[in-house]
């Protein structure tokens, strides 16, 4: 007999060659305070799909993301079972998968963005202008390095992320990517030279060491700003909304070359989440057609 915990530990091993530090840590986290106290101690070919079916019912009070991340990592614990012929199907594969809620994102306008950084100074003003003029995640403008930017050829070299401390590869391997520096940025990226250039480090310094993550030296000062400016509170990571709606509502860029910018994977997901942010898609609707007479 061969007890769950045993399987989550193979589990846990086996993934931590696969994904991110960060996705591990959520991965552990799932386990040791929601699975584990309900499976741990149980040996696993006796679980049955009831038995998750009625522990999945607890947290129906849970957002449909959290639900499913639950379901992943159980499943993945069960399927090193099968792969090891312990059990002979997955009993998760029979429970269904909650639907995902789109959240309508907001990014800000044009006038927002203007009073954001008109009413900031230092280095923060020059942070939110990387973010509000290329779409960066926030991971990725707290890991660039001056060597990561091209000011002769007008570009920055996207190719690192940080997160509490621990830097890794962007996102996916399309988030690696090249964003060219609009004239509009080109200011505040030589303004920023002037404070950290000649460390030759990296762009964002916390003394001579980088930041941990945004969460330790931007989120409170941007919601005091947003405050002071009467403008709604909207997550930081909004900027990348902003840029990306700004790109698309311009008529000036392919949907190619707007995921290409922002490192999606393929345009699938630009229209996923930006579908009803393309003004210049409605506009070439021809509103004198008559739709009875269409074949």
């Amino acid at each position: 007999m061969r007890l769950f915990s045993e399987y989550s530990k193979i589990y846990i091993q086996i993934k931590r060659s696969e994904l991110k530090t960060s996705s591990i840590e959520k991965y552990i986290n799932i386990l040791e305070k929601v699975i584990l106290p309900e499976f741990g101690d149980k040996n696993i070919d006796e679980i049955k799909p009831l038995d998750i079916r009625l522990w999945f019912s607890k947290y129906n009070h849970r957002s449909p993301k959290t639900r499913r991340d639950y379901l992943i990592v159980l499943r993945g614990v069960f399927q090193e079972a099968f792969y090891d012929e312990i059990i002979t199907r997955n009993p998760v594969d029979v429970i269904r998968l909650p639907k995902l809620h789109t959240k309508r994102i907001q990014p800000f306008d044009p006038s927002e963005v203007k009073r954001i950084l008109e009413n900031s100074t230092g280095w923060r003003k020059n942070y939110y202008a990387i973010a509000f003029f290329t779409g960066m995640r926030s991971g990725e403008i707290i890991a660039l390095k001056w060597s990561d930017i091209d000011f002769l050829r007008r570009e920055i070299y996207v190719q690192r992320s940080r997160r509490k401390g621990v830097e890794t590869t962007p996102k996916t391997q399309t988030s690696i990517r090249v964003i060219p520096i609009f004239d509009v940025l080109l200011p505040y990226l030589e303004n920023q030279f002037e404070i950290t250039g000649s460390k030759n480090s990296y762009v964002f310094l916390n003394g001579d060491k980088p930041y941990r993550d945004t969460n330790s030296c931007l989120d409170r000062t941007w919601k005091s700003l947003l405050k002071k400016l009467h403008i709604p509170y909207r997550r930081l990571y909004n900027t990348r909304h902003t840029f990306a709606t700004l790109l698309l509502n311009s008529d000036k860029f392919t949907k190619n070359q707007v995921s290409m910018l922002l490192g999606h994977t393929s345009n699938q997901m630009l229209f996923q989440v930006y579908a009803g942010f393309i003004e210049s898609e409605r506009n070439k609707i021809d509103r004198s057609v008559n739709i009875l007479e269409l074949k």
